[in-house]
């Protein structure tokens, strides 16, 4: 008995030592997580004081869908380290270090560094970063943005850009968000009737509904519909976000909070600005309100309520309850990254549970 345990307890050790050994190949170290989860550390000389944000995501609506805030998602998580950005891959490997004061992402990533060189990059899917003069209009994509609308009246769709200017006809394909307009010709162009162009920035007229060959699949009563997103839309109603699938169906309910926000600079940025107390009350206000939720991604959606995060997978069953990590990220591979006692690490999601 004391020799099967003597055995027992060696490749216990054994076991450890490979997972310390492969965990400082990738920049992870072995670290007591919560019980029955997969998760390793960071090592913290990789993060220091940073935070993973988490993937960056297109914020331009694109003319096949026209939700809002987009759900076309990166390849890689964005970092925020001593003020500057960077970019990890799913194996705490950086792709960017933490040096650029910009990172958006559209159909590339754009990279700026930080002054006084204020070179422009752009990386790629495949992670070659590339210096360019003409970084901007290449990365963020140059499709016309916009959205669609349906003419309840007609059966038919407008796309509409530039605000409710409602320049042309168009089909989409598959299931997408729409506003509600009637329309009329007015000179060979579509224009929306008097009666709804004077309700254009009513709420309740400018609800959002799905709506997939020519039907519609849930009624208007959304007040944002985003992108769809590994199978899922990420609906808002009340004030709170929820998730349908491509028939309507609320897979996840509307109780959850915004994580994101569809404004392009954040509270730093502002604060940087040196605006005065009430201007930036009300750009506080408005980023908060325009927040939006995660895209799903892996299957599976990171869920927000009242500061606590969850992953719950695309049938709507929680796969991390709230509660368990201070904060989690989208996910990739089945691994994302998890924030537990402070300390960032990697989540898997395929393996067996720790003993």
């Amino acid at each position: 008995m004391q020799e099967k345990k003597r055995k027992t307890a060696l490749r216990s050790a054994a076991a450890v030592l490979l997972i310390a050994l492969l965990g400082t190949l990738c920049g992870c170290i072995a670290a007591p997580g919560p019980e029955g989860y997969q998760w390793t550390a960071l090592d913290s000389k990789l993060l220091g004081e940073g935070e993973i944000l988490g993937m960056p995501v297109s914020t331009r609506p694109t003319v096949k869908g026209g939700g809002e805030g987009g759900a076309a998602p990166g390849n890689y998580y964005l970092v925020k380290k001593d003020g500057l950005y960077g970019l990890l891959d799913i194996d705490g490997e950086w792709v960017a270090e933490p040096v650029y004061q910009t990172i958006a992402y559209g159909f590339d990533y754009y990279l700026e560094e930080a002054s006084p060189s204020g070179k422009e990059y752009i990386l790629d899917a495949a992670g070659t970063l590339q210096e360019t003069e003409d970084a901007w209009p290449t990365a963020m994509g140059t499709g016309v943005s916009g959205s669609y609308g349906w003419d309840p009246d007609a059966q038919r769709f407008w796309f509409g850009q530039d605000g409710y200017f409602w320049a042309q006809e168009g089909e989409p394909a598959g299931t997408i968000p729409v506003r509600q307009m009637r329309m009329r010709q007015e000179n060979g162009f579509p224009v929306p009737t008097a009666e709804d162009w004077e309700r254009r920035n009513d709420p309740e007229f400018n609800l959002q509904a799905l709506c997939a060959d020519r039907q519609l699949v849930t009624d208007f009563v959304y007040e944002k519909i985003a992108d769809e997103s590994g199978g899922l839309f990420a609906v808002k109603q009340n004030g709170k976000w929820g998730y349908l699938n491509a028939a309507g169906e609320l897979v996840i309910p509307c109780a959850y909070d915004g994580c994101r926000s569809d404004r392009p600079h954040s509270p730093d940025e502002w604060e940087e600005q040196g605006l005065d107390e009430q201007t930036m009350a009300e750009y506080l206000e408005n980023w908060e309100k325009d927040k939006f939720a995660s895209p799903c991604m892996g299957g599976y959606v990171v869920l927000y309520l009242d500061g606590q995060a969850a992953l719950y997978n695309d049938t709507g069953e929680a796969a991390v309850p709230f509660g368990v990590f201070e904060e989690l990220t989208e996910v990739t591979d089945g691994r994302c990254f998890a924030k537990y006692e402070g300390q960032w690490g990697i989540l898997d999601l395929t393996g067996e549970e720790n003993a």
